[in-house]
């Protein structure tokens, strides 16, 4: 069951499961999507690779009515260094999980091989001026304790009660990776869930040795 708030103008969906969250934001983005093409012919998105996307990229693909072919598709990063088509490849993911899946009118790759970093990314922030960015589908990562403090804080005529010094301790890059951030007394409890890319990583090296 899905619980609506808005707060400061900003529309707050509470699911119980994964799915469910997936497939709420997949409606939302479809939303939007249709907001925008009734003032114009193509929606510009930003999509972010990682197994915290799953749910939301699958229910994208199977549980809405977007017509891609009016969407040009780009992605938020790249490792470096990586060959075309590693399965640890970001671009590799999406591709897997949803540009392979639907017929997009252009997919903008970000090059990890280039020579100069800073000559890839001239080449694609000239793109993005080109192509105004409309939707960015993203997340709040493991490692933004300031953000997810500043949305605890808004959370708080609820009643959750952050524990700031839990909130600090975690992080990907610190002893503590997940956990939960509120304390004993907060209505609800707030966790801190890490996207394992490792696992993803580990999983792709599985599957490639198995064939």
């Amino acid at each position: 069951m899905e619980k609506q708030l808005v707060i400061d103008n900003v529309q707050i969906t509470i699911c119980d499961t994964l799915i469910e969250m997936g497939l709420a934001a997949a409606r939302h983005t479809e939303n939007l999507y249709r907001h925008i093409l009734s003032e114009r012919r193509v929606v510009n998105m930003i999509f972010a690779a990682a197994p915290s996307q799953e749910e939301y990229l699958e229910s994208l693909i199977k549980k809405t009515e977007m017509d891609f072919s009016r969407v040009n598709a780009f992605h938020m990063d790249e490792y470096i260094g990586l060959e075309k088509d590693a399965p640890a490849s970001f671009g590799v993911y999406l591709r897997t999980h949803i540009f392979d899946k639907a017929a997009f009118k252009s997919i903008n790759y970000i090059d990890g091989n280039v020579e100069t970093c800073s000559e890839e990314c001239f080449r694609y922030g000239k793109l993005i001026s080109a192509f105004p960015v409309d939707i960015v589908c993203a997340g709040v990562g493991e490692n933004g304790a300031l953000e997810r403090s500043l949305i605890a804080k808004k959370l708080a005529f609820l009643g959750v009660k952050l524990d700031e010094e839990m909130n600090n301790k975690i992080a990907g890059y610190k002893e503590i990776s997940e956990g939960v951030i509120t304390t004993a007394d907060s209505s609800i409890p707030l966790y801190v869930m890490p996207t394992n890319e490792e696992v993803m990583i580990a999983r792709d090296t599985y599957n490639l040795t198995e064939k």
